[in-house]
């Protein structure tokens, strides 16, 4: 029942991302110089270690996502057979569409120079 909303999503997102990348693709250069300054002046501020407990935050806030392959692993048994290939071709799936998804988005958040309005909404 549920997945014809989950395909669409997925598809939605797939072409907007996609969308983004080609209407920008030609700020990329710019935006790899810019991103490295960025963060060699992020490094020496305020010290490597900083700068990776800021990644790790973030990695944190994201963890989340992790919950439809824990949801798998804890559902291993009513998986069809092979239940272990199956669920190995299923994470597989969530993580590549995760990784186009958020990387996607993170990379169009970057060549769109998309950042927040002093005083927010």
């Amino acid at each position: 029942m549920l997945l014809p909303i989950l395909l669409l999503f997925i598809l939605t997102h797939a072409v907007l991302i996609l969308d983004g990348l080609a209407n920008h693709l030609w700020v990329l250069p710019e935006v790899v110089r810019g991103t490295h300054t960025a963060m060699a002046r992020d490094v020496s501020q305020i010290g490597a270690l900083a700068v990776f407990l800021l990644f790790m935050r973030a990695y944190s806030l994201g963890a989340g996502n992790y919950t439809g392959i824990e949801a798998v692993s804890n559902g291993l048994q009513i998986l069809k057979e092979p239940r272990f290939a199956t669920a190995k071709r299923t994470m597989a799936y969530m993580a590549l569409s995760l990784a186009f998804m958020a990387g996607g988005i993170l990379v169009c958040y970057l060549l769109w120079h998309a950042s927040p309005q002093e005083g927010g909404p």
